[in-house]
């Protein structure tokens, strides 16, 4: 399934290796363009506040708050994707943060791709 119109995303992963996975899937999609990475709270933040991304890909586990943390401060919400080491389980302590999908490390490109166009799309998310 491809989208017709190209979103913007903000990766937020403090893992370098990681990052680069994150850059390849969402070039083989085709429909994302990269505004910025960081591996920061504050940075994320700021960056979210500026460019205002359709989208972005939350680790949990990033510097300064936890990438939840740092979702709760944020006055503009754009759609979420956490992608995180962390079970389902252990971000049941953040269900008040508005999450669209959640993949565990690990990733497929397949997937990626599943997720990633379901949130795009608004259909119910997957995890």
């Amino acid at each position: 399934m491809s989208l017709k119109t190209r979103k913007t995303c903000i990766i937020i992963e403090d893992n370098p290796a990681f990052v680069k996975i994150l850059e390849v899937f969402i070039r083989k999609l085709g429909n994302l363009d990269i505004i910025s990475c960081h591996d920061d709270s504050l940075k994320s933040a700021v960056s979210i506040f500026r460019y205002k991304p359709d989208l972005i890909f939350l680790d949990v586990s990033i510097s300064g708050l936890n990438g939840l943390e740092m979702m709760e401060t944020l006055e503009y919400k754009p759609k979420t994707i956490v992608i995180s080491n962390h079970s389902d389980e252990c971000l049941d302590a953040y269900s008040d943060v508005r999450v669209d999908a959640f993949m565990q490390k690990p990733v497929s490109f397949d997937h990626f791709r599943e997720v990633v166009n379901s949130v795009l799309t608004e259909n119910v998310a997957v995890s």
